[in-house]
C-alpha cells in the first residue's frame, strides 16, 4: 500500500499518506462501498454489521490517529471486528512493549499475535482519532480471485526495534529454528517475505526474524560497530558477495582465506580485500575463524559504552548479568570476531560480552 501511495503521488512531503489516498483506494481496487466520517459513533455502526451472521463484520474502517494511544505524531491503524463493546485493530506500527509505557497503560490494551484489542471507552478516551475512512468488506464467491497463501511477497526496509540488545536471525519462521544471526537494536533490513508473525530479510543478512521487534520508522542505534578496520582475519568456507547487503555476484573461497577488513559496514557485515587476489568484496563476520584474530586483545582493559549484558553461556544466551555504563572489564579470551570472555574488574565476575560494547 505504501509503494502504492507513492506512486501515484499520495505521499505528502511533510505529513506521510495524504488523507485523499484512502478515496483513491477504493475507486483503485473498486470496493462495493466506501464511506467516510468523522464521527465515531458513525464508524462503530458501519463495524458492528455482520448481516450475514458469519461472525466477521462486513465493514472494515481505517482511522487517522493523533498523538496519543498509537503514536507520538500522526499514524493510519484499521479497526477489524467488534465484539462485547471491545475492538480488534490492526496496528502497521505494532511492536513489542508498544502500549505497555506509563503514558498507555491506563488504556488496558492486550496484545496477541497481529492484533490489539482496546475498549470501545479506552479507544474513545486516549486513541485521538481524527477520521474514518469505511470499507465495504468484498469476500465475494472467489470466483475473480487468485489464490493466495499464509506467505506474501513483499519488499520494503523496516528497523531492528529491540527493548535491549540483539535480535535473534532464524533459519525459519519461528522460535524453534536455530538462530543464523544476530543484527543490533536500529539495523535497516530489507523484507521479502512475510509469514504471519514472521518476516524473512535478504539484508545485511539473510533469514526469519520476528514482526514484534520490526519498526517502520527508524529507530536509535544501541550498538556501535566494533571498529576492526584494517586487522587481518581467516574465513572459513564460505561465499563473498559484490554487494553490501551480500546480493550480487558471489564468490566461493575455502577455508583458511585471509582477507583484511577494510570497513565495518555493520554488526554483521564487513568489506574486505582478499590478500592473495586483492579482490573487494563482502563478507558476514560470522565466517570468520575466531582464533585468526590477528589483532589480538587478551590482557586489554576497556570501559562498557551502555548499559550491557554478560552472559555466562558463550553462546549469548541463558543466565545473563546487567551491568551499567563505565563498568571496567578485562579481556581473557577472544572467543570470536564479536564475542570476548572478560573479567569484571570489581567483582571477578567471568562471563562473555559482545565487543562491540565497549567504549
Amino acid at each position: 500500500m505504501a509503494s502504492l501511495f507513492v506512486d501515484n503521488g499520495y505521499r505528502t512531503a511533510s505529513n506521510g499518506t495524504a488523507w485523499s489516498a484512502f478515496s483513491f483506494v477504493a475507486d483503485y481496487f473498486d470496493f462495493d462501498e466506501y464511506y467516510t466520517t468523522s464521527n465515531f459513533d458513525t464508524a462503530l455502526n458501519y463495524l458492528e454489521n455482520d448481516a450475514d451472521n458469519d461472525g466477521n463484520s462486513d465493514y472494515y474502517v481505517v482511522v487517522s490517529c493523533g498523538s496519543g494511544l498509537f503514536t507520538t505524531g500522526g499514524h493510519y491503524i484499521v479497526l477489524v471486528a467488534e465484539d462485547n463493546d471491545t475492538l480488534t485493530i490492526y496496528d502497521p506500527y505494532l511492536y513489542n512493549g508498544k502500549f505497555d509505557t506509563a503514558s498507555r497503560r491506563a488504556a488496558g490494551v492486550v496484545v496477541s499475535g497481529n492484533s490489539a484489542y482496546v475498549t470501545e471507552s479506552a479507544f474513545r478516551q486516549y486513541a485521538n482519532y481524527k477520521n474514518f475512512w469505511i470499507f465495504s468488506n468484498d469476500e465475494g464467491d472467489g470466483s475473480n480471485n487468485t489464490s493466495t497463501s499464509a506467505t506474501n511477497n513483499v519488499n520494503y526496509t523496516r528497523y531492528v526495534a529491540t527493548q535491549s540488545l540483539n535480535l535473534n536471525v532464524r533459519s525459519g519462521a519461528g522460535t524453534n529454528y536455530s538462530i543464523v544471526g544476530k543484527l543490533s537494536k536500529g539495523t535497516a533490513v530489507t523484507v521479502s517475505q512475510v509469514n504471519g508473525s514472521w518476516s524473512y530479510i535478504i539484508s545485511p543478512v539473510t533469514g526469519w526474524v520476528s514482526n514484534s521487534y520490526l519498526s517502520s520508522s527508524k529507530v536509535e542505534q544501541y550498538l556501535t560497530v566494533l571498529n576492526s578496520t584494517g586487522q587481518t582475519r581467516k574465513t572459513k568456507a564460505c561465499y563473498l558477495y559484490s554487494n553490501s547487503n551480500l546480493t550480487g555476484t558471489r564468490y566461493t573461497y575455502k577455508a583458511n582465506t585471509t582477507i583484511t577488513i577494510l570497513e565495518n559496514v555493520s554488526i554483521s557485515v564487513d568489506k574486505v580485500r582478499v590478500n592473495v587476489t586483492g579482490r573487494i568484496a563482502y563478507i558476514n563476520t560470522s565466517n570468520y575463524i575466531s582464533t585468526q584474530n590477528v589483532n589480538s586483545t587478551v590482557g586489554n582493559y576497556y570501559r562498557l559504552a551502555n548499559r550491557t549484558y554478560l552472559y555466562a553461556s558463550s553462546s549469548m544466551s541463558g543466565t545473563y548479568y546487567t551491568y551499567l555504563p563505565q563498568t571496567q572489564v578485562k579481556v581473557l579470551r577472544n572467543v570470536s570476531s564479536t564475542v570476548d570472555y572478560v573479567q569484571v574488574i570489581k567483582t571477578g565476575r567471568r562471563a562473555y560480552v559482545y565487543r562491540n560494547m565497549y567504549r
